[in-house]
């Protein structure tokens, strides 16, 4: 993380793959959740559904709760 206090969007994405993978999320599912191109022979063939993407987000929701988590 920068130590001026900036944050950018770039290195958060990359956060969120990370915190992902570590959810076991597959790579694919990642890359599209966070706006990469997929790549690779595997990432033609696989359909990635809407449910796919809000099953994500739930777990970036999961993920994160702790960190914005009030008093």
């Amino acid at each position: 993380m920068p130590t001026n206090g900036t944050v950018w969007f770039h290195l958060l994405r990359h956060v969120a793959s990370s915190l992902l993978s570590s959810e076991d999320v597959a790579t694919p599912k990642i890359d599209k959740w966070t706006g990469h191109q997929v790549s690779g022979i595997a990432g033609k063939y696989i359909k990635i559904h809407d449910a796919d993407m809000e099953k994500i987000a739930g777990t970036m929701q999961r993920i994160l709760r702790p960190v914005f988590k009030k008093g």
